[in-house]
């Protein structure tokens, strides 16, 4: 009946009362509470658990108490009860999975997050559902670009620098959540989860296209543009085929494309070569062509480029931006303006 209030009262009565314990009871009461969002009555359960060592811990307990404890971010827990379903239950099933890989995400440990998925494969726990392995993906994602949006504000942070937090982590989950994973590491790993989510059906989202792109962008910084993860999506069929180069200039066709998907596309290029050949200080500035269609993409197409403080001339069939407009783009603080 929903009486989150009793649940307690009635964990009581049967502790007190049954000479051997089951998990139902127990994980009817941690599914209220993940769904009322009832920590204190999940930290209640999980002290109940704890007292009780003969208790064994169903896949529904578990996931039950890890969905609570991620919802709240507090990771430790979650890898306490993750503990638990190992030592006291059947394993972790993938429900279980979902949760940590949320908590990682929420906390900001794409080191951990990653190494929850390897087990997942290992134990043949991933989701069957196509959108609940792009859940995973987001969480992965999630968790990586938090730790680069902290280490721009922080120079001292690093991936995963917490030493207290990666000591109670590690002796919960049995994993060394050390700082040698490199960034170039890290977005392997998470190319490595997104293709998984591609190949079982998952379709991404704009947003979560667009974190992918900026994952990638942010490993292949030093090259001068990140274009493999696009490459790679026209040939999964996710996208259509709409970036190429020679070796005197870039191509980007979005005839094919929603206008909210080019706009998106055009900007992460944008940021590529704004990013990369600003750091590096390569200068072998190639044009770049915009295939636009006659509709609402092609205007709004050129409006981001006036945004931006692109310079082009109209083409036949779209726009270019000579390589001297590109490398006064590039040396202008003032053209990332339109990235808002």
């Amino acid at each position: 009946a929903g009486a989150e209030d009793k649940h307690m009262e009635v964990l009581d009565r049967i502790m007190g009362h049954s000479a051997r314990l089951f998990a139902e009871p127990f994980a009817v009461a941690a599914n209220l509470c993940a769904k009322k969002g009832n920590v204190e009555g999940a930290q209640s359960i999980l002290e109940r658990i704890r007292s009780q060592e003969k208790l064994k811990i169903s896949h529904e307990l578990g996931a039950s108490l890890i969905d609570a404890f991620s919802k709240d971010g507090d990771l430790e827990r979650c890898c306490e009860v993750f503990d638990l379903m190992v030592k006291r239950g059947k394993g972790v099933n993938s429900y279980g999975f979902s949760g940590m890989l949320y908590a990682c995400g929420v906390a900001g440990k794409p080191v951990l997050a990653l190494e929850f998925y390897k087990r997942a494969k290992e134990a043949g726990e991933v989701p069957r559902d196509p959108d609940m392995y792009g859940v995973w993906c987001t969480s992965v994602l999630h968790a990586f670009l938090k730790t680069q949006r902290e280490a721009f504000s922080s120079t001292s942070e690093d991936i995963n620098n917490d030493e207290d937090s990666k000591s109670a982590l590690s002796e919960h989950v049995g994993v060394t959540a050390t700082n040698s994973e490199d960034v170039e590491g890290l977005v392997k790993g998470i190319l490595g989860l997104y293709r998984d989510a591609i190949r079982s059906g998952h379709k991404p989202s704009l947003k979560q296209l667009d974190m992918i792109l900026e994952a990638e962008r942010i490993r292949a910084d030093q090259n001068m543009t990140g274009f493999s993860t696009l490459e790679e999506a026209a040939e999964l069929g996710v996208l259509p085929a709409c970036l190429s180069q020679t070796d005197t200039e870039i191509t980007i066709n979005v005839t094919e494309l929603p206008p909210v998907v080019a706009e998106v596309l055009m900007l992460q290029v944008f940021r590529s070569l704004k990013r990369s050949w600003s750091v590096s200080g390569s200068h072998g500035i190639k044009g770049l062509k915009i295939v636009l269609p006659d509709s609402v993409t092609g205007a709004l197409a050129k409006q981001l480029l006036w945004k931006c403080k692109l310079k082009f001339v109209t083409v036949d069939g779209g726009v270019l931006v000579r390589s001297s407009d590109l490398q006064n783009y590039i040396a202008d603080p003032a053209s990332g303006s339109g990235f808002q």
